[in-house]
């Protein structure tokens, strides 16, 4: 089902796409070579707040540590800030080789960040705009000079922000030596957040030193304890949220697997409250995942898919909650089910959908219109409306009011009949033409363009075959394929299937109508309600 955009969404891809002034990363291009499994690939941020999800080892934490190595910074506001040598990152920050393996060498990694300090240019009129920079490491050589990189305050947020103090020995070792810093201003913002998020009420929260080691220490009701015997994902929202507060500034800001040690409630407020965060302080946020919650949270335009293999990397925009989770899991078409009335309806369906789709949908033939509506009733009922459309044949369309009325008939106990005929409404399409779906296909193989179609898909004269296309119109209704089946010497599923490859390969026009609801459903494009019928073109 389509996402559906709040106000802050909108009003943050506006200024993320418009804004010079936040040195906004927008786009890593592997030019050359191969880092661990990333091959050359480009991939794209259109949000302030992107997750990149896939399989384990495809190279969603390259990914972090690329973007982290983007920008340069002399003076940072946090200094001394975990697993950073410097003020900034280098790739040897990320990229360790033991004896046994090689250094990444000829490798050439593009940024395409949006500054209003570039050094002026015909293509960046007044040096603000679009700009690029290039990283380089050839072979036997080192990587080209980071401080001519894009100055940016940049943090990385490893998984080890989840390991309980209790089990870090440095932790440990100085658990008496703890001293309370000195507050920052922010203190108050992390506990409402954190409270907010885990729906808890802290009373106070501090943060204590000791030499690089923080704790942090909450008072509640229950009394007040430290991060020794605090759970995981309580322990690293305190984390993150502190350090975010304290930075002053539009950092970029890198966390690897946000969903750690969050139940699903816990990370679905804290994406609202990193999406509030990205807008009121202009910072970019990118992270990984496995978790379709995280990905469902978020707008299409802040989601990716990663997938590597020996040859090659593709990175898939704008994925689904529901298709990440099949991907992830080894299964496809867990991301939609579309309904059909018949096989007729569902080849027809199948070969108007590009593969990439097919993948992600289950289409499934239910017996006949009425049966249809009565399907997507049940489904309602069960609150499982997020994942289901239906497509009646064309001869159906004229026939909206009526289903509606058995679909709110069939709803039985549901009180608000008429949120569920909205939901019913917009969720149903149509296939094209008035009549249908074997009539029309043959109609459609009848014209003339269709005619030079199927009589060179199986090798027959026009003559023949025009009167063979005509002779099965006189069939009895649905009978049409099986009546040009016989003629052609195919079975009918045969038959079936190759004249809806070759209507939809023909008049993928008359289709697009139809497949743009799919799509929509999936989330990639819209289509307007008076225009997602292919009845009557």
């Amino acid at each position: 089902m389509s996402y559906k955009y709040s106000r802050l969404d909108v009003r943050n891809r506006e200024w993320f796409t418009t804004d010079n002034s936040r040195q906004s990363l927008i786009r890593i291009v592997l030019r050359e070579g191969s880092i661990r499994s990333l091959k050359p690939c480009a991939v794209e941020f259109r949000y302030p707040l992107t997750a990149v999800s896939g399989k384990n080892g495809s190279g969603k934490s390259t990914m972090l540590a690329m973007a982290a190595c983007a920008f340069h910074n002399l003076k940072s506001s946090l200094p001394g800030f975990p697993g950073r040598k410097h003020d900034y990152y280098t790739f040897s920050d990320f990229f360790v080789q033991s004896i046994d393996e090689l250094t990444p060498e000829g490798v050439t990694i593009a940024y395409s960040i949006r500054h209003d300090k570039w050094k002026e240019a015909t293509h960046l009129p007044g040096g603000i705009g679009l700009g690029r920079q290039v990283r380089q490491k050839k072979k036997g050589g080192k990587w080209t000079e980071y401080n001519r990189r894009v100055h940016r305050e940049v943090m990385f947020f490893g998984i080890n922000r989840v390991v309980p103090h209790s089990e870090r020995s440095g932790a440990v070792g100085h658990r008496a030596t703890f001293r309370v810093i000195e507050r920052g201003g922010w203190e108050d913002e992390v506990r409402a957040a954190v409270g907010k998020i885990l729906g808890v009420s802290y009373d106070d929260f501090q943060l204590k030193r000791a030499l690089k080691h923080r704790l942090p220490v909450v008072r509640r009701r229950m009394g007040t304890y430290s991060g020794f015997n605090m759970g995981a994902g309580e322990n690293a929202l305190f984390d993150l949220l502190s350090y975010l507060y304290a930075c002053p500034g539009s950092p970029l800001v890198l966390i690897d697997e946000l969903e750690l040690g969050l139940h699903e409630q816990a990370q679905k407020r804290l994406i609202e409250h990193l999406k509030q965060l990205c807008f009121d302080r202009k910072m970019q946020i990118i992270c990984t995942t496995h978790s379709p919650t995280i990905l469902d949270a978020l707008p299409p335009e802040g989601r990716l898919y990663v997938e590597s293999n020996e040859n090659q990397t593709v990175v898939i925009p704008a994925i689904s909650a529901l298709f990440a989770a099949g991907k992830l899991s080894g299964v496809n078409g867990l991301e939609l089910d579309i309904f059909v009335e018949d096989d007729v309806a569902a080849a027809l369906v199948t070969a108007a959908l590009p593969v990439s789709a097919r993948k992600r949908v289950t289409i499934r033939p239910i017996g006949s219109a009425g049966a249809v509506v009565r399907q997507m009733a049940a489904r309602y009922k069960e609150g499982r409306t997020s994942n289901v459309l239906a497509i009646l044949d064309g001869d159906q369309s004229k026939r909206l009011a009526a289903h509606a009325k058995v679909f709110a008939n069939a709803l039985e106990a549901v009180t608000d009949v008429d949120t569920a005929k909205e939901w019913f409404e917009s969720s149903l399409f149509f296939l094209p033409g008035d009549t249908w779906p074997e009539r029309w296909m043959v109609e459609q193989l009848l014209t003339d363009v269709g005619l030079s179609t199927i009589c060179s898909e199986f090798g027959t004269d026009i003559h023949t075959t025009r009167e063979e296309l005509e002779s099965s119109l006189r069939a009895e209704k649905h009978g049409e394929l099986f009546c040009l089946a016989d003629s052609f010497a195919l079975d009918e599923n045969s038959c079936r299937d190759a004249c809806a490859r070759l209507v939809a390969r023909v008049y993928g026009a008359e289709l697009s109508a139809t497949m743009a609801g799919v799509f929509a459903h999936l989330g990639h494009s819209t289509v307007e309600p008076a225009a997602r019928l292919g009845a009557g073109t």
